[in-house]
């Protein structure tokens, strides 16, 4: 009689679900039940067609990879087990490997995604260019999505709940200051604004706020004031002076914020050569 075979940590086995755990970690964070029901409906016809991937986590337990809404799916169906693939844990491989799952399903938030990356800058110390090269996705639209983590709370919950959508958000980046983003998305969820009317009010906004803050200065003698589009971006004047390109900041700390943002106009010009 032949010795039982031991069980590889890739092998395909049927696991119970009361064995298994969702990730903490999972990049998706809101599961729509419609479309959760729609794929119950479908694995009760057809089975299960693709095994979810496990990794093992001590005592008999599982924590999921990737799979989570086929894992609830079998819940709604009441099944006590699925076919699982097991694989050795290893937290950053978990993480990409969970991420990419749901970017290739196309539905996953923008800050959902924002969050995920974010984790593997933070956890795992990758850069732009080596996240986007683990999801396949430009460095620019990997830089714009974490760009999207300096929204206050009101403002990322608005873009999560679909009250605005990115056009707004990229525009209410321009406020740096937490009371006056809140304002302007106030008046904005009030007024229904369009990314147009919220890009002249915002701009309009930084313009009196200089104002406040210190006379506009006229152009010397051979100087060029720039685009007021690239005034606005970095939120402080602008002069070109022969080979010169002076930006002229009004505190340490805006001085800080230009820089940021010179950082970040770099990042997406080497995405976009890429």
């Amino acid at each position: 009689m032949d010795e039982k075979r031991p069980q590889r940590s890739s092998d395909l086995q049927e696991l119970p679900l009361s064995a298994i755990d969702r990730d903490p970690q999972q990049p998706r964070q809101v599961f729509d039940d419609t479309l959760l029901t729609e794929l119950a409906a479908s694995m009760a016809s057809h089975g299960l067609l693709e095994p979810i991937v496990v990794c093992p986590t001590g005592s008999g337990r599982y924590q999921i990879i990737a799979g989570e809404r086929r894992f609830r799916a079998a819940g709604k169906l009441d099944w006590q087990r699925i076919p699982a693939v097991i694989r050795e844990a290893h937290a950053q491989t978990n993480t990409i490997l969970a991420l990419v799952e749901n970017l290739q399903r196309s539905d996953l938030h923008v800050l959902e995604e924002a969050d995920a990356y974010a984790q593997l800058q933070r956890d795992h110390g990758f850069s732009q260019g080596e996240i986007a090269q683990h999801v396949g996705k430009s460095r620019s639209s990997i830089a714009n999505a974490l760009r999207l983590l300096r929204l206050g709370e009101p403002s990322r919950l608005a873009l999560a709940s679909g009250q605005i959508d990115m056009g707004h958000a990229r525009a209410l980046l321009g406020l740096q200051e937490g009371q006056q983003q809140d304002e302007c998305l106030q008046a904005l969820l009030a007024g229904s604004w369009s990314v147009r009317k919220t890009e002249n009010e915002i701009r309009q906004r930084l313009a009196v706020e200089n104002t406040d803050e210190e006379p506009l200065k006229q152009p010397r003698k051979g100087e060029l004031v720039c685009d007021p589009e690239l005034e606005r971006y970095f939120g402080v004047e602008v002069i070109l002076k022969g080979r010169q390109i002076r930006l002229q900041a009004k505190s340490p700390e805006q001085a800080k914020t230009v820089l940021s943002k010179m950082s970040q106009l770099v990042s997406l010009v080497e995405g976009n050569e890429q």
